[in-house]
């Protein structure tokens, strides 16, 4: 190491001791965590392993949130309102603010992403190598970063990304990614998808499951992991 960070290190460790926090590494950890998720996002910018690079969505929200949510693929819709915003929903995805609000739950508290960053052409689903590239490059080193209390995923790629399964095998129930507490439903757009050809009676069964399984989540969170909202 050179004297340069040895210098540095000397540098941050008296401004510590200076603001003497009872504790010192949640105090630093908290300072930097803007600038963690700046280079999170510089690290999506500059990924360009699989080729599928042309539009992206980022780290978004508040970087002190305990609990991550990563939502499923982006969509065109999403790019064609030029947003790279992983918190962004349309369509039947406008529903979770009406779910946020039930909850007492500002969307603006949380911590989004999206389990693959790149739009696949054609809205294609990313094939097993390029789900394998994002979770080793980006969405791990997320994790890592972040280290959050509670995950929670929407949809199926990115079970199958951290549990090699589908959806249907692990919905709702009470999962771990690297010891952390997870909880995994439908995709926000999976409504918009089935309007056109299942009958409304299970569309609504199956919503109605969707909502549970988040306020499950968000209770959980509450109570148990005592997360303030």
């Amino acid at each position: 190491m050179s004297l340069t960070n040895e210098s540095t290190k000397d540098k941050i460790m008296e401004l510590v001791r200076e603001a003497n926090p009872d504790n010192p590494i949640q105090y630093v950890t908290d300072i930097v965590k803007k600038f963690a998720l700046e280079k999170l996002n510089d690290k999506i910018y500059n990924c360009n392993i699989c080729g599928c690079y042309n539009q992206k969505t980022y780290l978004t929200g508040n970087p002190d949130s305990e609990i991550l949510i990563i939502k499923d693929i982006p969509n065109h819709i999403q790019f064609e309102n030029n947003n790279d915003n992983s918190f962004y929903f349309n369509g039947y995805e406008n529903n979770m603010y009406e779910i946020f609000k039930a909850l007492n739950i500002d969307p603006n508290t949380l911590l989004y992403c999206n389990c693959i960053n790149c739009l696949m052409e054609n809205n294609r689903l990313p094939n097993k190598q390029e789900i394998s590239n994002c979770h080793k490059n980006i969405i791990g080193s997320i994790i890592k970063t972040v280290n959050p209390k509670a995950i929670l995923l929407f949809g199926s790629v990115p079970v199958k990304m951290f549990f090699n399964t589908t959806l249907m095998t692990v919905r709702g129930q009470l999962l771990e990614i690297n010891g952390v507490p997870t909880v995994a439903t439908y995709s926000l757009s999976y409504f918009e998808k089935i309007k056109d050809f299942k009958e409304q009676s299970i569309i609504e069964s199956e919503y109605n499951i969707f909502t549970q399984d988040i306020y499950n989540f968000f209770d959980y969170c509450i109570n148990t992991l005592n997360i303030e909202l």
